[in-house]
């Protein structure tokens, strides 16, 4: 399986604020994450379309900043999609894009 983040992107990022600022903001995104795909599900539970499409935003930014560009992109696809009330297909969308996150988080893991 390919990875899902940009290990330059990272080396980069580190390089930039340090390993001990790095490994603060790594466990604060992996929480956030984590909280951002709960978010999501519950709101797809509630049909809450707008809660929706900010938090495959804010996925869209969290993964970004790790080179994960496919996630990213995936994000950015669902949050048009949920800004026009396209949700045909977030039961499968959701879960796929919670695996994507969860690859990325397992992926990032090696930096911690």
């Amino acid at each position: 399986m390919s990875k899902l983040h940009d290990p330059d992107a990272v080396s980069n990022l580190k390089g930039l604020i340090g390993d001990e600022k790095f490994s603060i903001i790594l466990s604060s995104s992996r929480a956030s994450l984590e909280s951002i795909v709960t978010e999501l599900k519950n709101a797809y539970q509630e049909q809450d379309h707008e809660t929706m499409r900010r938090a495959v935003h804010s996925i869209k930014s969290s993964v970004g900043n790790y080179g994960a560009i496919k996630v990213s992109q995936k994000a950015e696809e669902l949050e048009l999609r949920y800004k026009d009330n396209l949700l045909d297909q977030a039961e499968t969308e959701i879960p796929e894009i919670e695996a994507m996150v969860q690859q990325v988080l397992a992926e990032l893991d090696e930096y911690l």
